[in-house]
């Protein structure tokens, strides 16, 4: 995998609140590894050496676990456990309240007023794509159609 494309995972899954396909898959196939880190010291040392978990209760290990499994989750069961594009659309609403059918015009005020002197290279249509969607890096061509599980990790 070259620079760009990871650096285009990288923007992909701690960026979007819904990721392409091939993102997912990664995550995916990268969970037994993570698994492993979190519970076999001596791999975590070999693989990753500037990570020290030492000081982590046994809970917190388990925990991580846990959410480690639920990102390499494969079955449609689980998967639909956690609809973000509902939650984020909940969120929306929650915020906006009585001017949620005035999204566009709140999300451009929002940007006029407390963005545009900070965020010189932020377009005000990206910053409302992602206000509607949570998509804030639409790296390549791509459908955006698969939750990103890192958000279970924040929230």
């Amino acid at each position: 995998m070259g620079l760009q494309e990871k650096t285009e995972l990288y923007l992909d899954l701690y960026g979007n609140s819904l990721v392409r396909s091939a993102s997912s898959k990664f995550v995916e196939s990268s969970v037994t590894s993570f698994i492993r880190m979190v519970t076999d010291e001596d791999y975590l040392k070999e693989v990753l050496p500037m990570l020290d978990l030492s000081l982590l209760k046994f809970k917190e290990r388990d925990f991580m676990e846990g959410i480690f499994k639920f990102w390499g989750a494969t079955d449609a069961k689980s998967k639909e456990a956690y609809p973000i594009d509902q939650f984020w659309d909940g969120r929306v609403r929650t915020y906006l309240g009585t001017r949620y059918d005035a999204g566009k015009n709140v999300y451009d005020m929002d940007f006029s007023m407390k963005l545009k002197e900070r965020a010189i290279l932020l377009d005000s249509r990206e910053y409302a794509i992602w206000r509607k969607t949570g998509v804030g890096f639409e790296v390549r061509d791509g459908v955006y159609d698969s939750r990103t599980e890192l958000c279970v990790l924040v929230s």
